[in-house]
């Protein structure tokens, strides 16, 4: 086996991405355009990657199959990851970088196994990326031993969608200017155990105003929690459009633009790649005030933006009041234009200039 060619600077930063640019999730091939655009050389996975002809590993979600897959592919993919990983480090001399996507995993399962897996991987990283300010203070209040590590904030980038501002403000005035006496909100995407799902049945009917309140639910039960799921969605009312599919990319940013505002009562999160969808579709969002969404809003604001509180067996009146004033807000152009350098900030090709300054400081610490 070799490692890596001790000139780096004189040839593109080369880096292996786990999971690589095939991967199905939207963040990662993203991810990794962004690095490419930025002028490194990605390694795919697979035999050839064993030769270790790379500056760097970018793990991202490094235990995240440990809760959704069998006992035995989860102790195997542990035990091949955390020995790839340590020989990098030891023949190939190979930096490890980790996009923290969630501080800890959203599902604790096997965590006789998956906290002992995330402390070795840990004690291997030299140097974290966090994806908001509020993930990046909590991680450091749980681990604070790795406080000493190099770190980069890059926040969670906005999304590529074909979507031009000026058509899209010239949709949105119609869709205002029409004597509608109703609100459409989207709860979108794939429906899963923290996405608030039992929230839908605090929206209200109707607004003070006669609005009629109309609802589309689309996209597939995460199996693990469809025993929950299944009989809160069999209960929705007729003000409810089920779609019960799972939604390809572009039909959902299609749908996510053919909505009033996006409903995203979130009850747990660090960052949230579904609002910076939502955001990059030029649609306005309502959710809890979890971390994520609050950061956004605290930078963004209406009328974008809107977040509420309370439970969901105590939150109606609050959705009222916040459906009530999405329905009359206005956006005009210069909301548009805010939205638009918003995004522009946050692309990827911005994250992958930060990130790949990042891998120049940490393969510099090498001498």
């Amino acid at each position: 086996m070799t490692g890596p060619k001790t000139d780096s600077r004189k040839r593109p930063i080369r880096v292996l991405s786990i999971p690589d640019r095939r991967s199905t999730t939207q963040f990662v091939p993203l991810f990794c355009q962004g690095l490419e655009a930025a002028g490194v050389e990605l390694v795919d996975l697979g035999p050839a990657a064993l030769r270790l002809g790379f500056d760097v590993i970018h793990v991202h979600f490094p235990v995240h199959y440990i809760a959704e897959r069998s006992l035995a592919y989860s102790i195997v993919r542990s035990a091949f990851l955390l020995c790839f990983l340590s020989l990098a480090k030891a023949v190939g001399r190979c930096r490890i970088v980790y996009t923290v996507h969630d501080p800890i995993p959203f599902r604790p399962r096997a965590g006789w196994l998956m906290w002992p897996m995330l402390g070795f991987v840990h004690r291997m990283v030299d140097g974290f990326v966090f994806l908001s300010d509020g993930s990046q203070r909590d991680f450091l209040a749980r681990f604070p031993q790795q406080a000493s590590k190099p770190a980069i904030r890059v926040d969670h980038s906005s999304f590529p969608v074909a979507v031009d501002p000026a058509s899209r403000l010239a949709t949105l005035e119609a869709r205002a200017a029409t004597d509608r006496r109703e609100i459409t909100v989207g709860y979108l995407g794939m429906i899963k155990d923290y996405k608030g799902l039992d929230f839908l049945a605090a929206l209200p009917s109707h607004l003070a105003d006669g609005s009629v309140v109309r609802t589309i639910v689309a996209g597939r039960v995460d199996p693990t929690f469809a025993a929950v799921a299944d009989p809160i969605l069999a209960g929705l009312g007729d003000g409810f459009t089920r779609i019960d599919k799972r939604l390809s990319d572009n039909e959902l940013a299609s749908l996510i633009q053919q909505v009033d505002v996006m409903f995203l009562p979130y009850t747990r999160g660090w960052n949230s790649g579904m609002a910076m969808l939502v955001l990059s579709c030029f649609t306005p969002m309502l959710s809890t005030r979890q971390l994520p969404f609050v950061e956004v809003e605290q930078k963004l604001g209406a009328p974008w933006v809107h977040t509420f509180e309370g439970a969901a067996q105590t939150c109606r009146s609050a959705l009222e009041v916040a459906l009530m004033r999405i329905r009359q807000e206005v956006i005009d152009r210069p909301a548009v234009d805010h939205l638009a350098g918003f995004l522009h900030e946050r692309s990827f090709e911005a994250a992958g200039r930060a990130v790949v300054a990042f891998y120049d400081r940490l393969l510099a610490r090498r001498g």
